[in-house]
Formats: C-alpha cells, sequence, structure tokens
C-alpha cells in the first residue's frame, strides 16, 4: 500500500523538513519521524526533484517515487510533494501547494501560479508581484495574530523561521484550513527575502470549519 503524500519543505539555507503528512500538518519536523522505508524514498525523491526543478515519476528499490517540486519566481524550491507505493498503484490526489517569497525590504510579495491557485485568486489580479495586503488575504486568525506574524518577519534575520496553521477564506469564499512555512535570506547587499510554502489540508468543502472559527 502507498502512503498519503507528504510535503517536505525545503526553505534555503535549511534542511529538508516534514510540513505536512496527508491532511494532518508536521509543520518542521525532522524526517527521522517517518518510517525508514518512507525516509529513504521520501529523501530520494526531494533530492531527484530539487536537482531537476520538475515532476519526477521514478522508481526507487521497487517502489514507484512520485516528486512534484514548487519553485517561487526566483526559481527557488521550497517545497517538495512526495508520493511513493506499488508501481501499478493509483497515487491519491495533490493537496493545493504553492510557494511564493516575501520581500521584506520592499514590503511585497512574489506569488507563484501555484500559490494563485490555492486562494482561487481572479485571474485578472493573479500577477507576480502583488501588495502585502493581497498576500494575507483572507486570514481570519486574531489581529492580534497577525501583526505578531509580520512584525517577527520584518524583524527578523537571515535564518529566522515562522511557521502557522491559520483559518483562511479564498476570494471564492470558501474557508480553508492551510499551514505554512517561511525562512529568511539575504543578497550580499543585505537585502531580506522571507521564502515561503503554503499547504491547503481541508477536507471536502469546508463547511465545517464555519463552526469553529
Amino acid at each position: 500500500m502507498g502512503i498519503d503524500r507528504i510535503v517536505v519543505a525545503t526553505l534555503p539555507g535549511s534542511s529538508s523538513r516534514l510540513l505536512a503528512r496527508g491532511r494532518n500538518p508536521e509543520p518542521l519536523s525532522a524526517l527521522t519521524a517517518l518510517d525508514e522505508s518512507v525516509r529513504e524514498t521520501t529523501i530520494a525523491g526531494v533530492a531527484r526533484a530539487v536537482e531537476q526543478k520538475t515532476v519526477s515519476d521514478t522508481v526507487h528499490r521497487g517502489a514507484r517515487v512520485i516528486a512534484r517540486p514548487y519553485s517561487t519566481p526566483q526559481g527557488i524550491v521550497t517545497a517538495v510533494s512526495v508520493w511513493s507505493g506499488a508501481p501499478d498503484e493509483q497515487p491519491p490526489s495533490e493537496l493545493p501547494t504553492g510557494a511564493w517569497v516575501w520581500d521584506i525590504d520592499r514590503g511585497t510579495c512574489l506569488a507563484s501560479p501555484e500559490i494563485h491557485r490555492v486562494y482561487r485568486m481572479p485571474s485578472e489580479d493573479s500577477v507576480v508581484e502583488i501588495s502585502r495586503a493581497q498576500s494575507m488575504y483572507g486570514v481570519t486568525a486574531a489581529a492580534e495574530e497577525q501583526e505578531a506574524a509580520l512584525q517577527a518577519a520584518f524583524a527578523g534575520e537571515p535564518g529566522f523561521e515562522l511557521t502557522h496553521e491559520w483559518k483562511i477564506e479564498r476570494y471564492d469564499g470558501r474557508l480553508r484550513r492551510m499551514v505554512w512555512a517561511a525562512r529568511m535570506t539575504s543578497d550580499s547587499d543585505g537585502h531580506r527575502w522571507l521564502h515561503g510554502i503554503t499547504v491547503d489540508l481541508t477536507e471536502g468543502d469546508g463547511r465545517s470549519l464555519l463552526t469553529s472559527i
């Protein structure tokens, strides 16, 4: 039997770590949390996807391994979705996932096409560079929690990391449960970037979340 899809964060300047296992958040947990056989195929799939920056569908020690990288508009892979199972087994559907990067010093966000699809952003607004407000669209967390995350990000130094699980209302009005993680880097001139990945973990249409806001 195959396993649930695993989303592995590959944030720049850090080791690969879990972000989600199936619909269960595993925010930046060590890969040692996986069983040895699953860990081996996951590591192999992640390495190939990061190197090739394209979907990898191979066989590793008798198991079929499908790995899909998610890249920011700068071409940096911030996560890989991995599934392994029998060669004749049908893999489960992928969870909506997208990469992004905040330009900390300009206060804008560079959004990948995949993150626009996660949020169901209207096509006319699905441009690469969006405002900070657009990147925080639909977050239902308390204003204090949002402000704390923003302040931490804007004060962060290279190597600083953030991860949260938030309920977010997409542009189509659907409420979704999303987990995200990000890590700060800087250019040689000190310009700071917060590289991130977001995964929609919601089961079904999300209506059950309406009772728990």
